[in-house]
């Protein structure tokens, strides 16, 4: 009970000092902007793609949406930033985000690398929607708010909006944006990787429904999580070896084109491949629940 009650103080102390530096932040910005700041915003974002890749820069040079997010509404306070300038920086702050997760993916297996795909592809289709519908409207329709100051919590209205917006139309494609970011990152796996992914497709799935049965806990679901993201590098790591060792042995170095080709049938060896996937996945199988 006290380790709880610890969190929750330390979540709220947390969050009054990001308020609070915020405030102190805005304040200082105010008093030294005068007319200077005005016009350096005004000149960086004078043209959407300019307002698109100064959020974007910034937001991936801290690596925090968060902190690049609060920056902007401290710049509000000054009223110097407009419905025009915010809206394209906001755009890039939302691509600049995922710089945080490319970076998390590098060394980590292939469904990791994919799965910041996703979260790059879901983020650029969105924005890339918002830009198509809103400027498109914008040769016919006055926009003239654009022109006018907004304040910090409108920072935060249009924020939301885009995540909701963008999620809204998106929903029903995801199965497009998975398709997507198998085709960025493809398949490459030996048999036994195969097997192996396989295999910890139906141990998360039985963790669930032990878990929806009252007979297993969040907390053990974790330690599985990490076992089972070892045996997947491992895996990975064993078939970049060996395939690694085959090439060299032959004189070559095209790894992604021998496992393409191998699966697609294309070379002798892919029978052996389809035989040995398939005695791997008798021998390794699950009994029965």
């Amino acid at each position: 009970m006290t380790a709880y009650i610890f969190k929750i103080i330390s979540l709220l102390g947390g969050l009054a000092l990001f308020l609070f530096g915020m405030d102190i932040m805005g304040k200082a910005l105010e008093r030294q902007a005068g007319g200077k700041l005005q016009t350096i915003l005004a000149k960086m974002s004078s043209k959407v793609w300019k307002g698109f890749l100064l959020g974007l820069a910034v937001t991936a040079v801290i690596q925090s949406s968060s902190a690049s997010v609060g920056i902007l509404q401290g710049l509000c306070v000054t009223g110097a930033v407009t419905y025009g300038a915010a809206i394209p920086i906001i755009l890039g702050q939302n691509i600049g985000t995922c710089v945080t997760a490319m970076m998390g993916s590098i060394g980590a297996n292939r469904n990791a690398r994919r799965t910041a795909i996703v979260h790059l592809l879901f983020n650029v289709v969105g924005a890339t929607i918002f830009v198509i519908v809103f400027y498109g409207l914008g040769m016919f329709i006055d926009w003239t708010f654009l022109s006018e100051p907004l304040r910090a919590w409108n920072i935060s209205v249009i924020h939301t909006g885009f995540n909701l917006a963008a999620t809204a139309v998106l929903l029903p494609l995801n199965g497009l944006l998975v398709k997507l970011a198998y085709v960025v990152i493809p398949r490459e796996e030996t048999p036994q990787e195969q097997v192996v992914d396989a295999l910890v497709r139906e141990v998360k799935s039985r963790h669930v429904r032990r878990l929806r049965d009252g007979l297993c806990t969040v907390e053990y679901g974790f330690v599985l999580e990490d076992l089972l993201t070892a045996c997947e590098r491992t895996a990975d790591h064993c078939s970049n070896v060996a395939v690694e060792m085959l090439q060299v042995s032959e004189g070559k170095l095209e790894a992604h084109e021998y496992l393409n080709a191998l699966k697609a049938g294309e070379l002798h060896e892919s029978a052996a491949f389809a035989e040995q996937f398939a005695q791997y996945k008798a021998q390794y199988a699950f009994p029965e629940e």
